[in-house]
């Protein structure tokens, strides 16, 4: 197996293991609901600072998918995470680096900030 091959077989591995599939969705209206609960879920805003001023998810953190690596142990271990970034590959980048960091209970919001302004939830600016 050629060299070029390898990385592509494990790119998707790599891919499909942070993906996780639909199971590790959460969904708008779930998160909303979860918010205004005892415990909610650590949310983290992987986008860019200025995405992130223009408004996020009320009580959401800004971790850039970027930063990950070297920001990880900001991200409580004991508490369930939703990440989300405009549409998804950022946030399912940073999910992988959290996985392989040994985060475990990672879920992606489902649709992502496009879905959750398009349904006219509250923004934090």
């Amino acid at each position: 197996m050629s060299n070029e091959f390898s990385y592509v077989v494990w790119g998707c591995v790599l891919l499909l293991a942070a993906y996780g599939g639909l199971s590790n969705r959460l969904s708008a209206e779930d998160l909303r609901v979860q918010l205004t609960a005892a415990t909610p879920p650590l949310v983290i805003d992987v986008r860019s600072d200025l995405e992130y001023r223009y408004g996020h998810v009320p009580g959401a953190h800004h971790l850039p998918f970027w930063s990950v690596l070297w920001r990880w142990p900001e991200v409580s271990e004991g508490r369930a995470v939703v990440l989300y970034c405009e549409h998804g590959p950022r946030a399912v980048m940073a999910r992988l680096l959290l996985l392989l960091r040994g985060v475990v209970r990672v879920q992606l919001l489902q649709g992502h900030m496009h879905h959750w302004r398009a349904a006219r939830y509250p923004l934090e600016t």
